[in-house]
């Protein structure tokens, strides 16, 4: 979201720390994104993180519930599957991924140092060749790894109705 999202810092913060162990100290919006307030956290540590927090709009809920579908499956294969180019989520105090702050989902990465690409027109047949074997590794490690769909997009009765409710603003 080009704005940030009006919410008292030293309440999330604390709230960060609750769920996830982490300390924040800072925390800097990046205008970025179409359905979450994204920032970049630096905590007491030194360690930096990726924060995105939803939006209220309702493609921004369909894209949260899908969340708790394939966050377990990029933690797992970061760290059971030792693909260590992939950015992973944070894993809560409670477990799980996913945390809410006011009726926020919110969800903390770790940072991945990078430039956005944004527009893909750029790219080479190089780096195209690089993503695309990225992306079959990931598959191919991530066989057999089960995740329940979200129960609010199995719900969904439309094959299209999904896609629908994303493309909607």
């Amino acid at each position: 979201m080009q704005t940030e999202l009006d919410i008292d810092k030293k309440d999330f913060f604390e709230a960060v720390r609750r769920k996830y162990g982490i300390v924040l100290v800072k925390m800097e919006h990046i205008p970025e994104g179409a359905i979450s307030y994204n920032y970049k956290g630096a905590a007491c540590d030194g360690n930096e993180y990726f924060i995105k927090i939803y939006s209220d709009a309702p493609n921004a809920r369909i894209f949260s519930f899908m969340t708790d579908f394939y966050l377990p499956i990029t933690w797992r294969l970061k760290y059971e599957k030792k693909i260590l180019d992939i950015g992973a989520p944070e894993k809560l105090k409670a477990g799980g991924f996913k945390a809410y702050f006011r009726e926020h989902p919110f969800i903390i990465f770790e940072y991945v140092k990078g430039k956005d690409l944004g527009d893909f027109s750029f790219l080479d047949d190089k780096m195209l060749s690089k993503i695309a074997g990225a992306i079959a590794a990931y598959h191919k490690e991530s066989k057999g790894m089960e995740t329940a769909v979200p129960e609010e997009i199995a719900r969904m009765k439309d094959p299209d109705l999904t896609e629908k409710k994303l493309l909607a603003a």
